[in-house]
């Protein structure tokens, strides 16, 4: 098992490598690859105001590419596009994919704030519109604890808790 890990470790530095562009001329680019942690989930359900008896939680597994927009002037946020994400859930006995792609900003003026977009695909169906909104916490970063939805979270919505570290990180 701790073979199997390495191996898979190995690979997906690697492939952060090729992501980064390892050795090709440009810009200095800082990013990490980041692993999901056990407190990561995805909810199928029903919420508030509609609050039918269907909701599902289930663990988020998988891995990212977080990488540092270096492009125009210093502001109050610190921008990062989201990259190669490759994400799964165990839903009765299959594993379902989740893969895309997004933003994150992390920052502010007085207090620190957050937000995190993605555009993924669910089982290979149509692209959806995840966001955080503006939220409070980021203050932990380079972890990022925080929960995205299609909906807002109004009645029935697809919700992924996403807590996330670095494995390797020049940030």
């Amino acid at each position: 098992m701790a073979r199997r890990s390495k191996l898979r470790l190995a690979l997906l530095s690697a492939a952060f490598a090729v992501l980064l562009g390892a050795g090709a001329p440009g810009p200095c680019v800082r990013g990490a690859l980041y692993a999901l942690r056990k407190e990561s989930g995805f909810t199928q359900g029903c919420f508030a105001p509609c609050m039918c008896p269907i909701q599902m939680t289930q663990p988020l597994e998988g891995s990212f590419a977080l990488i540092e927009r270096t492009s125009g002037p210093p502001g109050l946020f610190r921008e990062f596009d989201i990259r190669a994400v490759r994400w799964s859930v165990e839903r009765g006995t299959e594993r379902i994919p989740i893969t895309g792609s997004g933003r994150y900003r992390v920052g502010g003026e007085v207090a620190v704030t957050q937000q995190l977009e993605l555009d993924l695909q669910i089982a290979g169906g149509p692209v959806q519109h995840f966001d955080s909104g503006l939220a409070p916490g980021g203050g932990d970063f380079p972890a990022i604890d925080v929960r995205v939805s299609v909906n807002g979270e109004f009645c029935y919505d697809t919700v992924l808790d996403v807590v996330a570290a670095p494995l390797a990180s020049t940030l």
